[in-house]
């Protein structure tokens, strides 16, 4: 963002000074600074590129320590140069280029170009050898490292290429590494993981690595599940559409926190590997003698950088940019950083302590499924310390997340606390959870709710479940998957169906089975993923007295094969019934045991020896996962209080249970 720069004075008890305003004033750093200290801004290697630099074909060093715009050869007094902090020209087909960084209109910005005449690069991957022309990137190296503990964050659109794109720190002699940026953010249909149908566009990866340099090479990552994220259940995010924040606070050797515009989307806490979260180093890498006892984490100073690559791995599977995208689309090949801030926790100076925490409401009552937002305020308003924690008494009835967001997942009365991080000071209310059953129009409707699901499966391994809105439903749902309900018909009836239902796709249809023959197979009217509403069956459908397996899958053709997000359905019979003699009979083998939950629990009646599980919070965010069977404890002792989405999966099936947490 460009703007105009400006000079201010103020006056603080700790004397006078001058300081530029910045690009990301206003905007909190979302990582804890510790009790009674703050954060302090490291000016010489933050910065908002509000100024101009021109592409050159030499190593430049640019961002001036002195307040003066502009680039110079004065490696001091600069705070970045135009190229790899090593003398190579990167991995696969990348050939880093001086030529491909500039400073305009606010942004840094690293271009992709490819040379029409011969530029051969030959690669090794996986011990084949490929040769192919080059793709010419841009590449940034700060002239300073930067060391624990530190929160660094970036503000930075992705390319829409299939090229990476990434915001990293590299120790000088490359044997750690920590990704707060890694994506491949080209909706091209190429781009995907490994020669999969996974796609990479919807998804960003944050991990690290360490190494031991050759001969004896070796490189250790965490492949855990943790280490993608794909934004909140039920969505779909192209993170190449717009601006996002990209931070890591590097809090110590061993414990690292990742956060996106904000929000904490991965911990990484242990040298060791835990359940669903591998560690930082198991394998002792770090240790000079290769013992556990000895090693160091991630405790090197290390330097920034911002690059694009055409990575040996992709380029060897086909997924390159080619001729004609590069040369067409130059915009969407351009990697443009707003700016970097970096902030290191210091002793706080004249601490005005906290003295009250307030919140923004009175006792109030929910209905299961709704959600309400609670603001906490501390007093006085110079506090040096204003953040506040959210916790409940009885999550199960009412949970609350770190942005005091309250759902009502139980009847009951929970107390909903606030409490300021300086003091620990408290404010409560009272959330009384109603529960009411839905309408019925002249007890003739039957309404499933959609998670109620007795199983799932098909194509890409079934549906899965999700909360959005104060409203559970499925989702993760593609062309080929379906999910059966078990119902009783108490008398032979014509049925009305109304889906609630939303997509954002055109070519989106939903087809209903009964007892294994289709009745119906309608197009669903493009709305919004989760926008769920109503779509009636032009038909009505014939259920007789008994017993019956309703499936519904999804039938359309759109790209992706991704289809539809559904609520609930309702089937309205002609006759006026009691609707206690309908039954929806959902799965009751499988169960959580206890549910809810404090330390630990354990799911029974699993029938194959392992399953996956994945452990999803109501964002979509995974918060633990791992493999299970019957005598397996789960620990959720890191887990906060409120509901969960439990996720099981074999090679034969796939269950969706929820899990609360007290």
């Amino acid at each position: 963002m460009k703007k105009v720069r400006l000079l201010v004075l103020f006056g603080l008890l700790t004397g006078v000074s001058v300081q530029s305003q910045n690009d990301w004033d206003g905007i909190e750093v979302p990582a804890d600074a510790g009790s009674k200290q703050v954060w302090e801004l490291q000016e010489d290697v933050s910065d908002d590129f509000n100024y101009t630099l021109n592409p050159s074909t030499a190593r430049t060093f640019f961002g001036s320590r002195e307040g003066v715009d502009g680039s110079s050869s004065n490696a001091v007094k600069n705070k970045w140069y135009n190229y790899y902090h090593q003398n190579w020209e990167g991995p696969g087909l990348t050939r880093w280029r001086h030529e491909n960084v500039s400073v305009k209109d606010g942004q840094l910005q690293l271009i992709t170009k490819r040379l029409e005449t011969p530029d051969l690069k030959k690669f090794l991957h996986n011990n084949v050898d490929f040769e192919s022309q080059a793709t010419r990137l841009g590449c940034i190296s700060s002239t300073k490292q930067i060391q624990f503990p530190v929160y660094i964050e970036t503000r930075a659109k992705i390319p829409n290429a299939v090229t990476a794109c990434a915001g990293w720190l590299l120790s000088p002699d490359d044997t750690q590494e920590i990704d707060f940026l890694e994506a491949w953010g080209g909706q091209y249909a190429r781009n995907v993981f490994f020669g999969s149908n996974i796609s990479l566009a919807d998804r960003l990866h944050f991990s690290h690595h360490v190494f031991i340099r050759p001969p004896n090479f070796e490189d250790y990552q965490p492949k855990d599940a943790t280490t993608w994220y794909t934004g909140p259940v039920g969505t779909k995010t192209y993170w190449h559409e717009k601006f996002y924040r990209f931070g890591v606070y590097w809090k110590s050797p061993t414990y690292l926190e990742f956060y996106l515009d904000g929000k904490l989307v991965k911990v990484s806490n242990s040298l060791d590997n835990q359940p669903g979260l591998d560690g930082i180093d198991p394998l002792n890498i770090t240790s000079p003698d290769r013992t556990a006892a000895n090693r160091t984490g991630l405790n090197k100073p290390m330097d920034i950088i911002i690059n694009m690559e055409d990575q040996d791995w992709r380029a060897a599977q086909g997924s390159t940019p080619t001729d004609e995208e590069i040369k067409n689309f130059p915009d969407d090949h351009t990697m443009k950083v707003d700016w970097i801030r970096v902030y290191k926790p210091v002793k706080a100076l004249d601490f005005v302590d906290a003295t009250s925490v307030s919140i923004d409401s009175e006792n109030f009552s929910l209905t299961i499924g709704e959600t309400t937002t609670l603001t906490a305020t501390v007093e006085p308003s110079n506090a040096s310390d204003k953040k506040v924690s959210w916790s409940s008494d009885k999550g199960f009835i009412a949970s609350v997340d770190t942005d005091g967001v309250i759902t009502a997942n139980s009847e009951g009365t929970a107390i909903i606390t606030a409490t300021s991080n300086d003091g620990g000071l408290t404010n409560t209310i009272e959330v009384t959870v109603i529960d009411t059953a839905p309408t019925t129009a002249g007890d003739k409707e039957l309404v499933i709710e959609a998670e109620d699901f007795n199983e799932t499966g098909g194509t890409y391994d079934g549906f899965g479940k999700f909360a959005v809105n104060g409203k559970a439903g499925i989702n993760f749902n593609q062309k080929g998957d379906w999910g059966d309900y078990i119902v009783n018909i108490p008398a032979t009836d014509d049925f009305k169906v109304t889906y609630y239902i939303g997509t954002p796709l055109e070519a989106s249809r939903i087809e209903m089975l009964v007892d294994g023959v289709s009745v119906s197979n309608v197009a669903v009217i493009a709305s919004g993923w989760n926008d769920f509403v109503a779509l009636e069956v032009p038909t009505r459908i014939t259920l007789t007295e008994g017993e019956h397996t309703i499936r519904l899958q999804g039938a359309g053709s759109n790209a992706d094969d991704w289809e539809w997000n559904l609520e609930r359905f309702v089937l309205e019979g002609t006759k006026v019934l009691s609707v206690a003699n309908f039954a929806v009979n959902p799965d009751k083998n499988l169960a959580i045991v206890p549910n809810p939950v404090k330390n630990q629990f354990r799911i029974t009646n699993l029938k194959s020896d392992d399953f996956d599980f994945t452990i999803y919070d109501l964002s979509g965010s995974i918060v633990k996962a791992g493999v299970v069977n019957s005598d397996t404890n789960i620990n959720t002792d890191l887990l906060t209080q409120g509901m969960y989405f439990v996720k099981l999966s074999d090679t034969n099936a796939e269950f969706t249970l929820k899990l609360i947490k007290e």
